[in-house]
């Protein structure tokens, strides 16, 4: 556990009292960084806060990742930012990940780890400190697992909810005018964008790709959707029942979708004679979207360079969590252990406070539950050390500290329980070396353990070799979650009616099943 500690160097001591929060009120402190009868600009707060959510963007689809340089936009923020190599999510899935995020608690801790529990109102959440401290909090988000039913809106002005893709494309102009509109004010804004999640479009690429041409005809698609709507699909043979659920995966959204063949592919599909180009795709279809979100990114910076607003705003970019493109045979998120899925995007950028450092790149082990404690920090906010597992990243921004080499963190692989119930299993990363609780699902109910460094696709389980590690992180990983205190999250109603996904998975509410409808979750 980590726990927050005086840090009196010029650069970083301004964020560590409360009484900084907007200006320097006591000589007292002033005396330890240099007196002076007028407050020193450069050691206030940020004025702006805007912590930008991408939802299922794995980190290596973005530039500064591997070698993708599918966005320019964010690779210039991280030149004269942070860039965070090795960044996790706390969890697998939306909601656990995201609550982590607001609130600095291991998923276990806050207790929201499904549909059908909400946030205990006890449990304060980072927008709610953020405006006692005098920021207005306003938010505009996609829905489903963001909504405001699980305890998100909690300390907003304004929680708007928005539809699909939204975020990034028609409604982009109204954000960019409120944070015109309040060019006086500090703020904290909240942005979460599904622009990257299934379905991922691009259908149209593929009617000019000559393999895929004749399968998704126009006719062979009408064909489809007619047989739907009649409910004839079992005259489909097995061949264009795939090919209809592959159709599904490049629709733009879920009104183009054809419902009752279905969108999940099953496992056979890697055998398939298409499926490298199929797979193909799905991932271009996927990138290009990230582009979206890069292009939107692009233009809220420019936005406030023009107003002069950059250099004193804290602009955050991350991914709750990433996506299976079938790397180890699993498609999309949730139940799945592997860096496709947890090691996410992590891009901070303050250039008042952080334009200058000799590097701009961190390799050292990062997840979402430092966002909190980084951030307060960085505010004045005084913050319960003892409650929180996250690292306060400010001495790390600034250059002054690394972050220790010997630190584990701990993300948690959970399931959707709409989908399925599956029991929690632990992920534990120390330096280059990454343990994974066993599950049948993850190809060895006794165990995994990988050396990230020589091994980064996670392809050789070296647990019997080196049992040594694998059983030292298995014990760290036991104790971690020994001791931690789970939480009492709030149960919602849950309707009659159950789920047809999973005997054992919980029923949906109206509201929520269309919501998950439209990202694909359920038929």
């Amino acid at each position: 556990m980590h726990t927050s500690r005086p840090l009196w160097s010029t650069r970083t001591a301004r964020y560590r009292s409360p009484s900084l929060r907007f200006g320097l009120a006591s000589c007292g402190i002033l005396l330890l960084l240099g007196c002076s009868n007028a407050p020193d600009a450069e050691l206030e707060p940020p004025a702006r806060i805007i912590l930008f959510s991408m939802d299922t963007v794995r980190a290596d689809l973005v530039s500064g990742y591997g070698e993708s340089g599918n966005t320019p936009v964010l690779a210039e923020i991280a030149s004269e930012g942070v860039l965070f190599q090795n960044s996790y999510a706390a969890s697998t899935y939306t909601i656990p990940s995201t609550m982590s995020i607001f609130t600095g608690l291991e998923p276990i801790e806050h207790g929201v780890l499904s549909e059908y529990t909400k946030l205990d109102p006890q449990v304060p959440l980072l927008a709610e400190k953020l405006q006692a401290a005098g920021y207005r909090t306003w938010a505009f988000h996609e829905g489903g697992y963001v909504a405001g039913r699980f305890g998100f809106s909690r300390g907003f002005e304004s929680y708007s909810q928005l539809r699909r893709l939204a975020v990034v494309e028609d409604r982009l102009d109204s954000i960019l005018e409120w944070i015109r509109s309040a060019a006086d004010d500090r703020y904290f804004l909240f942005l979460h964008t599904y622009a990257a999640h299934f379905p991922y479009g691009g259908f149209e690429r593929s009617l000019d790709d000559g393999p895929r041409r004749e399968r998704f005809s126009e006719a062979n698609v009408d064909r489809w959707r007619r047989l739907a709507q009649a409910g004839d699909l079992d005259a489909l043979s097995e061949e264009e029942l795939l090919s209809c659920r592959v159709f599904n995966h490049l629709a733009l959204r879920r009104p183009e979708m054809i419902h009752g063949c279905g969108h999940r592919l099953p496992a056979s599909f890697t055998e398939t004679a298409n499926f490298e180009s199929d797979r193909a795709a799905m991932l271009a279809s996927h990138v290009e979207r990230i582009g979206l979100i890069d292009e939107a990114v692009g233009r809220i910076r420019d936005t406030l360079i023009e107003m002069d607003q950059w250099d004193d705003t804290l602009f955050i970019v991350l991914g709750d969590h990433g996506e299976a493109f079938f790397e180890h045979g699993s498609q999309r998120h949730g139940y799945i252990p592997f860096n496709e899925v947890l090691k996410v995007p992590l891009i901070v950028s303050y250039p008042r406070l952080i334009r200058d450092r000799e590097s701009h790149t961190v390799d050292g082990l990062v997840w979402h539950l430092d966002i909190l404690p980084t951030i307060l920090s960085l505010t004045g906010i005084q913050q319960d050390s003892t409650q929180l597992k996250g690292l306060d990243l400010v001495p790390v921004l600034t250059g002054d500290s690394v972050v220790p080499r010997d630190r584990t963190i701990h993300p948690a692989v959970l399931h959707s329980s709409h989908v399925s119930q599956e029991p929690i299993r632990r992920v534990a990363l120390q330096g280059d070396l990454k343990y994974v609780q066993g599950h049948r699902l993850f190809g060895d109910e006794e165990g995994l353990l990988f050396e990230l460094g020589t091994d980064p696709g996670e392809l050789s389980n070296l647990r019997p070799s080196r049992l040594t590690d694998f059983d030292s992180l298995a014990r760290l990983s036991q104790q971690h979650a020994q001791a931690l205190t789970p939480g009492i999250a709030l149960q919602q109603e849950i309707p009659e009616s159950t789920s047809t996904e999973d005997p054992g998975a919980v029923a949906l509410s109206r509201e929520a099943e269309e919501q998950l409808r439209e990202l694909g979750y359920i038929q």
